[in-house]
């Protein structure tokens, strides 16, 4: 079955240590990094709601819309360009691997 579109990603990221990682750019827009994501993925993301957890079974503590990414400094990592939207936070149980769970749309 083909993955048609990424539709949210929870990505562990505990809140006490994201200094450096989750920077605020202005106007609720933020970048957050350093995520292991391919490209190829990265791209899917854009439109897609990005979620931090503290632990898998946790409420997103931040989440918003990405907007854009860029490389990292080491291969196949990203950072996120993300509007900030707390209305959006939620809890995901199942699909956690490698710190991450990515929904998709069929």
């Amino acid at each position: 079955m083909k993955k048609s579109r990424l539709i949210r990603l929870h990505v562990i990221a505990k809140s006490g240590q994201q200094s450096g990682n989750l920077t605020h750019i202005g106007g609720g827009v933020f970048e957050s990094g350093r995520w292991h994501i391919t490209p190829d993925i990265a791209e899917k993301a854009i439109g897609a709601e990005l979620h931090l957890h503290e632990y898998q079974d946790k409420t997103s503590w931040f989440a918003g819309i990405i907007l854009g990414w860029r490389p990292a400094d080491v291969p196949d990592r990203v950072f996120f360009k993300l509007k900030k939207n707390p209305g959006l936070s939620k809890s995901q149980k199942e699909g956690w691997g490698n710190e991450q769970s990515r929904v998709w749309e069929e």
